[in-house]
């Protein structure tokens, strides 16, 4: 029981310590610049990102589960 309670503790601290470094700024403090970086389409792309959010997806097309690859 007391080894159980103890776990749930390291546990929730372990959270606890991932949130907290992951919330955080890094500390450094930069002025931003107007660098762009060359994407593969050959377009310039902003330091600072367009704003946009770009998802995909990886699918299998052959096998037991690429029923699911065509509906996507």
């Amino acid at each position: 029981m007391l080894r159980m309670h103890l776990l749930r503790r390291l546990a929730l601290l372990a959270v606890i310590a991932m949130l907290a470094t992951a919330c955080g700024d890094g500390g450094e403090e930069t002025e931003p610049t107007e660098d762009t970086t060359e994407t593969e389409d050959g377009g310039g792309e902003s330091a600072e990102g367009d704003g946009q959010l770009k998802l995909g997806y990886v699918l299998p097309e052959t096998g037991p589960l690429a029923f699911l690859g065509p509906p996507m």
